[in-house]
């Protein structure tokens, strides 16, 4: 049961990345140019690293099973609790960014699902305006 959760989740991350793409494909997206041109190059490698390193876990362990290990403890439920407030305000961030209550809705499942490497597709279609919010 564990390894059939583990790929259909897999295959939700897939599809989740393909439609976020798909819908929020600009020529910027693959564009490194520019003052802040590094800090974007530099977020690809995170993704990407993080991704690879996602699944080399996954291939060697349950998440379900980690979690509720983690979960015994104090420090694992502060981790926890801590990972889902930095969620909550990636999904500000995004509403902001957005301005759209469907927009956000549409993110809220990709992030509470895969957190982070959710938000981080996020901020890699959208690091232009995200970036001009600064300017």
């Amino acid at each position: 049961m564990g390894r059939a959760l583990n790929v259909l989740g897999w295959i939700g991350y897939a599809a989740t990345v393909a439609v976020a793409f798909a819908t929020g494909w600009h020529d910027d997206i693959l564009t490194f140019a520019g003052a802040a041109g590094g800090a974007k190059a530099t977020l690809w490698i995170v993704w990407l690293g993080f991704l690879a390193y996602s699944i080399h876990c996954a291939r060697h362990e349950n998440l379900f099973r980690t979690v509720g290990l983690v979960g015994r403890y104090f420090w694992g439920r502060q981790i926890c609790a801590d990972l889902y407030i930095s969620a909550t305000l990636s999904l500000a961030i995004i509403h902001l960014n957005s301005a759209d209550l469907v927009v956000t809705l549409l993110w809220v499942l990709p992030v509470l699902f895969y957190v982070n490497l959710a938000i981080l597709v996020y901020v890699l279609i959208h690091f232009e305006q995200l970036i001009a919010h600064f300017a």
